[in-house]
Protein backbone atom coordinates (compact mmCIF):
# COMPACT_ATOMS: atom_id res chain seq x y z
CA UNK A 1 0.00 0.00 0.00
CA UNK A 2 0.88 3.58 -0.24
CA UNK A 3 1.60 4.90 2.69
CA UNK A 4 1.48 8.87 3.22
CA UNK A 5 5.25 8.40 4.11
CA UNK A 6 6.10 7.31 1.10
CA UNK A 7 4.08 9.96 -0.90
CA UNK A 8 5.94 12.62 0.95
CA UNK A 9 9.54 11.09 0.05
CA UNK A 10 8.43 10.82 -3.77
CA UNK A 11 8.01 14.69 -3.76
CA UNK A 12 11.44 14.99 -3.20
CA UNK A 13 11.76 14.03 -7.06
CA UNK A 14 9.54 16.70 -8.00
CA UNK A 15 11.93 19.25 -6.77
CA UNK A 16 14.55 17.81 -9.23
CA UNK A 17 12.45 17.03 -11.97
CA UNK A 18 11.02 20.61 -12.03
CA UNK A 19 15.26 21.64 -12.09
CA UNK A 20 15.16 19.52 -14.89
CA UNK A 21 12.64 20.58 -17.16
CA UNK A 22 13.58 24.75 -16.52
CA UNK A 23 16.72 23.79 -17.50
CA UNK A 24 15.88 21.81 -20.98
CA UNK A 25 14.33 24.97 -22.10
CA UNK A 26 18.27 26.30 -21.96
CA UNK A 27 19.83 23.28 -23.58
CA UNK A 28 16.93 23.89 -26.36
CA UNK A 29 17.17 27.17 -26.71
CA UNK A 30 21.11 26.81 -27.13
CA UNK A 31 20.59 23.35 -29.82
CA UNK A 32 22.33 21.16 -27.26
CA UNK A 33 19.13 18.51 -27.44
CA UNK A 34 22.01 15.42 -27.51
CA UNK A 35 22.58 16.46 -24.20
CA UNK A 36 18.81 16.75 -23.01
CA UNK A 37 19.09 12.73 -24.47
CA UNK A 38 22.71 11.57 -23.25
CA UNK A 39 21.99 12.67 -19.58
CA UNK A 40 17.73 11.54 -19.60
CA UNK A 41 19.66 8.07 -20.64
CA UNK A 42 21.38 7.82 -18.01
CA UNK A 43 19.23 8.85 -15.55
CA UNK A 44 17.02 6.15 -16.83
CA UNK A 45 19.77 3.37 -16.33
CA UNK A 46 20.75 4.50 -13.13
CA UNK A 47 16.80 3.80 -12.22
CA UNK A 48 16.76 1.02 -13.87
CA UNK A 49 19.48 -0.56 -12.28
CA UNK A 50 18.77 0.62 -8.86
CA UNK A 51 14.94 -1.33 -9.27
CA UNK A 52 16.52 -4.41 -10.35
CA UNK A 53 19.31 -4.48 -7.25
CA UNK A 54 16.15 -3.57 -4.86
CA UNK A 55 12.61 -3.83 -5.95
CA UNK A 56 12.33 -7.05 -5.44
CA UNK A 57 13.68 -6.96 -1.98
CA UNK A 58 12.43 -3.53 -0.82
CA UNK A 59 9.18 -3.25 -3.16
CA UNK A 60 8.02 0.16 -3.63
CA UNK A 61 10.07 1.80 -1.00
CA UNK A 62 12.77 0.82 -3.88
CA UNK A 63 10.84 2.56 -6.78
CA UNK A 64 10.62 5.93 -4.80
CA UNK A 65 14.35 5.93 -3.55
CA UNK A 66 15.57 5.08 -7.28
CA UNK A 67 13.20 7.44 -8.72
CA UNK A 68 14.46 10.78 -6.28
CA UNK A 69 18.37 9.38 -7.16
CA UNK A 70 17.58 9.12 -10.46
CA UNK A 71 15.49 12.50 -10.89
CA UNK A 72 18.92 14.35 -8.71
CA UNK A 73 21.08 13.01 -11.24
CA UNK A 74 18.71 14.18 -14.51
CA UNK A 75 17.58 17.89 -12.86
CA UNK A 76 20.38 18.68 -10.92
CA UNK A 77 24.53 16.41 -10.52
CA UNK A 78 24.45 15.98 -14.70
CA UNK A 79 24.93 19.67 -14.35
CA UNK A 80 27.98 19.18 -12.52
CA UNK A 81 29.95 17.06 -15.56
CA UNK A 82 29.69 18.96 -18.16
CA UNK A 83 31.31 22.30 -18.83
CA UNK A 84 28.54 23.55 -21.36
CA UNK A 85 26.45 23.43 -18.23
CA UNK A 86 28.26 23.86 -15.38
CA UNK A 87 27.15 27.06 -14.30
CA UNK A 88 23.76 26.40 -14.03
CA UNK A 89 24.84 23.83 -11.77
CA UNK A 90 26.03 26.53 -9.52
CA UNK A 91 22.86 28.53 -9.44
CA UNK A 92 20.92 25.56 -8.62
CA UNK A 93 23.23 25.08 -5.73
CA UNK A 94 22.53 28.51 -4.48
CA UNK A 95 18.92 27.80 -5.23
CA UNK A 96 18.70 24.49 -3.30
CA UNK A 97 20.69 25.73 -0.43
CA UNK A 98 18.32 28.96 0.23
CA UNK A 99 21.10 31.05 -1.41
CA UNK A 100 23.50 29.75 1.70
CA UNK A 101 26.39 29.53 -0.49
CA UNK A 102 27.28 32.60 -2.81
CA UNK A 103 29.44 30.72 -5.62
CA UNK A 104 31.82 33.07 -7.12
CA UNK A 105 33.26 31.14 -10.61
CA UNK A 106 36.46 33.64 -11.20
CA UNK A 107 37.74 32.48 -7.79
CA UNK A 108 35.80 29.36 -7.16
CA UNK A 109 34.78 31.16 -3.62
CA UNK A 110 32.07 29.26 -1.52
CA UNK A 111 31.29 31.66 1.78
CA UNK A 112 29.88 29.66 3.73
CA UNK A 113 27.65 30.99 6.85
CA UNK A 114 30.74 30.32 8.94
CA UNK A 115 33.30 31.26 6.46
CA UNK A 116 35.15 30.96 3.40
CA UNK A 117 36.36 27.61 1.52
CA UNK A 118 38.58 28.31 -1.35
CA UNK A 119 39.45 26.17 -4.31
CA UNK A 120 41.96 26.68 -7.36
CA UNK A 121 40.08 26.92 -10.04
CA UNK A 122 41.54 24.56 -13.10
Amino acid sequence: ALSPALVNLFLISVVFSSLGIVTSSFFIINKMESFILTRSLISLAINIFINILFLEEYGLKAAVISTIISSFYLGYLSDFFHKESKELFWIKTKILTLNLIDYEQETLEFKLLFGKIKVKNR
